[in-house]
């Protein structure tokens, strides 16, 4: 590893220690040796070459930093390196710097993390057909492998960096690139998914996508994150033209519970598609299950898509509970995820710019699966009727 990239890692790690949940300052009494640290990181970021960042995003990530360390630690916003983000070539390292907001991991404000990342997308033969079935002229997204990462980004399940998760004043039209660490998956799926699987009585449904390496791990999960992203790039309000309007939060919980969604029903249909049987297993099993385990649930984006989808589920008789155990029906699943799809695109069909009338009508229809949260800065609720299956099962 290149001992630059070390040092800024493990200056990135003592610089969060200093950091409050936010990302402010702990202690005024800290700031020169956050300054050391700081300096210490920017003369690191100078010596890189172009193996591992470009001259633009180097010189506004330096930029940023100084004038982060101008303001006297104030104004914690990226706005320079964010723009000068580009998505890499195939087998190129992408490198970031700077105050995230993990999607899904140790916490949920902003703190300082890093990472450098190899992209690695599949270009086996079979990948081929669905490159052309499912053609994705619009695809920015970034198959990738962490090499190296900060310890939010490492240790925690987060396997996606998005520039609008990088403390910014900027509002986004649309994205430049996204990185999905999708070697992270293996640990995650075998130590968290399909223990929690067992448990529930669902083990039987991971058949295909248990005892499998890493490597075909790896590219399994790739096929779920190219048609995800290319569902969210279809229809009549596509993510990278709405991109403001699809990152609300229940609106873009709607989104991404249709493009999973999507997803399975393609898997579920179309014998071509590369690692067909794993990766259904992987998108049902992860995205409705895996997701309620997740810390602080209720605030948590990807926690309330798996417990929309299991209320929806339960409410059409899909999911049963015998024996403190869970059960599926998988064929009537099919045909009831279908309706679930349309149901979200005629609120999408109805979209007439006024986006806060969309925003409302989104949120009315979350809201009749699951429950108005009671406890401030939560987003929903789940009723005491789930709350007791889930427990009754194992899910809680």
């Amino acid at each position: 590893m290149n001992p630059y990239i070390r040092e800024i890692v493990d200056k990135t790690n003592l610089l969060q220690s200093y950091q409050s949940e936010e990302g402010t300052l702990i202690n005024v009494e800290n700031r020169d040796r956050v300054r050391t640290i700081l300096c210490d990181i920017v003369n690191n970021i100078e010596a890189l070459n172009d193996e591992f960042i470009s001259a633009e995003y180097k010189s506004a990530l330096i930029s940023d930093i100084n004038t982060y360390i101008e303001s006297d630690y104030q104004n914690l916003c990226f706005d320079n390196s964010v723009r000068a983000l580009k998505k890499v070539e195939n087998l190129s390292k992408f490198f970031f710097w700077g105050p995230l907001r993990l999607a899904n991991g140790l916490r949920h404000g902003w703190k300082f993390e890093t990472f450098l990342s190899i992209r690695e997308e599949p270009m086996e033969k079979e990948f081929d057909i669905m490159y052309k079935t499912y053609s994705h002229p619009k695809n920015i997204c970034q198959s990738s492998k962490l090499l190296i990462g900060s310890n939010g980004v490492e240790l925690g399940n987060n396997i996606v960096f998005f520039p609008e998760n990088v403390k910014s004043n900027i509002k986004f039209k649309k994205q430049s690139c996204a990185v999905f660490f999708f070697d992270k998956f293996y640990d995650i799926y075998n130590t968290i998914t399909l223990p929690l699987i067992d448990k529930i009585g669902l083990g039987n449904l991971a058949s295909s996508s248990r005892d499998i390496d890493r490597n075909v791990t790896y590219n399994a999960r790739c096929v779920w994150g190219y048609l995800h992203d290319y569902y969210h790039h279809q229809g009549v309000l596509p993510f990278d033209e709405h991109i403001q309007l699809k990152t609300n939060w229940y609106v873009g919980v709607l989104e991404e519970i249709k493009v999973d969604v999507q997803t399975l029903l393609a898997l579920s249909m179309d014998f071509t598609l590369p690692y067909r049987n794993i990766v259904f297993e992987f998108v049902l099993l992860d995205r409705v299950f895996r997701y309620t385990q997740e810390v602080n649930i209720y605030r948590n984006f990807d926690s309330a898509t798996s417990f929309f989808i299991i209320q929806y589920l339960l409410n059409h008789d899909v999911i049963l509970i015998k024996n403190d155990k869970l059960e599926i029906n998988l064929s009537k699943m099919i045909e009831k995820l279908k309706v679930l799809v349309k149901e979200i695109e005629e609120i999408e069909g109805q979209f007439t710019d006024d986006e806060d009338t969309f925003k409302c009508q989104c949120k009315k229809y979350f809201f009749k699966t699951l429950e108005v949260p009671k406890t401030p800065n939560d987003y929903y609720a789940i009723s005491g009727q789930l709350a007791l299956n889930l427990v009754q099962v194992g899910i809680l």
